[in-house]
């Protein structure tokens, strides 16, 4: 098995916070030009002074210095850097919140963003550039799709109970605006009455009528779906629309409502986990309901990649209790 040594994550640690970004950048490069040079049989990372650092000694350092929760953030930036090799979609993705956010940080702080950005960025671990935002972006992403494997493979142990106590279901709707509810002109009455029309059709079809006629343009573009929603999330809706998402069952219709908004039809699509698990939201309403999780998906990444933790033995104590929690997934008799 590969070692989980930490010369791999306290490269990071010791590099991002000690020594700042031309430090990060000197001892990476030292890191690598002495590789076979051990001392006392512990392998050598860092120089400074004619004095050699070895591994032990960065451990020691860093773990009297900064706090257990830190130890824990480089553990898992390690961790999912490595979970696999993102594809194009990916750093795309990456990419696009990147430049959201340098534009939202430069709209707040003017060019003074690149500091603050440096100083947030260097606390997790990264060298504090644009180009490093960039890598944590891929590293989020990168955790939240093995997160959202983790659960899609065990579906059948962690949905039962959330789906009893959070009632999940996946729902599309139809938006026709009004600008006035108390007074729609005769053109919005006119579309309102054309989409009833079409959904009416025996061979309707709904995500398409959403694309081509919903105001709410959102949801309209993915055919109406607005993924999956349960008891906990319904109160991000407007009062009429959350008391509408539980009157029907599975591939019905609700009446048109009205809201502020305007005149608004819902089809519940599906109350199936094969179903949710393709959607984008649904792992983090699990892990919402499973709060400690998170952990539990760490530690299995941790195994999968077939590292093994090393060094001190009360801290490797402690990083193992935090991680291999016991879920609850039972569902009470009284339930049943």
């Amino acid at each position: 098995m590969k070692e989980f040594l930490k010369k791999s994550w306290f490269v990071v640690l010791v590099g991002a916070i000690l020594l700042g970004v031309a430090g990060y950048m000197t001892f990476d490069l030292i890191s690598q030009q002495l590789p076979s040079k051990k001392v006392d049989g512990k392998d050598v990372v860092f120089s400074y002074n004619g004095v050699d650092y070895t591994t032990d000694d960065l451990y020691d350092d860093l773990y009297a210095s900064y706090s257990f929760e830190t130890i824990l953030t480089y553990i898992e930036l390690q961790v999912y850097r490595n979970a696999f090799e993102p594809d194009a979609d990916l750093l795309s993705e990456a990419k696009i919140y990147t430049n959201n956010t340098i534009q939202n940080l430069k709209y707040q702080y003017g060019e003074d963003y690149k500091e603050i950005l440096s100083n947030d960025l260097k606390k997790l671990g990264y060298s504090g550039d644009d180009k490093s935002l960039t890598e944590y972006y891929i590293t989020y992403l990168m955790q939240q799709e093995v997160q959202k494997r983790f659960i899609s493979e065990n579906i059948d142990t962690y949905f039962p109970k959330y789906a009893l106590a959070r009632k999940p279901r996946m729902i599309s709707h139809i938006l026709i605006a009004v600008a006035d509810p108390e007074n729609p002109s005769e053109e919005e009455l006119a579309k309102l009455d054309e989409v009833k029309a079409l959904l009416a059709e025996s061979d309707a079809d709904f995500a398409a009528i959403a694309m081509q006629y919903s105001d709410d343009t959102g949801s309209g573009a993915n055919g109406g779906s607005l993924g999956v929603v349960d008891t906990t999330t319904i109160g991000n809706f407007v009062e009429n629309f959350k008391n509408s998402i539980y009157t029907v069952g599975v591939g019905e219709m609700t009446e048109w409502f009205q809201t502020e908004y305007g005149y608004h039809i819902i089809l519940v699509t599906s109350e199936s986990p094969e179903d949710f698990v393709e959607t984008d939201n649904f792992a983090s309403l699990i892990l919402s309901y499973y709060p400690t999780l998170v952990r539990a998906i760490t530690w299995s990444e941790i195994e999968r990649q077939g590292l093994e933790l090393s060094g001190d033995e009360a801290l490797i104590e402690k990083v193992e209790k935090y991680y291999k929690v016991e879920i609850d997934t039972s569902i009470p008799e009284s339930a049943q």
